[in-house]
């Protein structure tokens, strides 16, 4: 609720910023993620990155030790994963953040599935 006297942006209830507001109206990230999609520092060093916003700036934070799942920033924050998402492709075009690359060796190879697929039909052998 906004009081009479307050600035028209600012809130009683300090803390409680829209979500649109976060993302300047942007309600699309210009980089497809999904949840599951690994995000890490990128290689511009922090001296050298545009100012942050606060959100930004946590947003960094989170990816300071480890890569993250963009569903788990999300979480971290308490934020609307697509407005995680709009952000992160903000930090990813600035460099400051960027997309981990799957790596070849997560997939599993055909000897993996057959040798799943038979020992599936061993332990359930009435299921076809």
């Amino acid at each position: 609720m906004v009081s009479a006297s307050a600035e028209p942006w600012r809130r009683d209830d300090e803390g409680v910023v829209p979500a649109y507001a976060l993302t300047g109206g942007r309600t699309r990230p210009r980089h497809r993620m999904r949840l599951e999609t690994l995000v890490s520092r990128g290689p511009t060093p922090d001296d050298q990155l545009p100012p942050c916003a606060p959100t930004e700036r946590q947003l960094l934070e989170l990816f300071n030790t480890a890569p993250l799942p963009v569903a788990e920033a999300a979480s971290r924050l308490q934020m609307p994963v697509l407005v995680t998402q709009v952000l992160i492709s903000d930090l990813i075009d600035s460099g400051a953040l960027s997309v981990v690359a799957a790596q070849d060796a997560a997939v599993p190879g055909v000897q993996m599935l057959e040798a799943t697929l038979a020992g599936l039909r061993r332990k359930f052998p009435k299921a076809g």
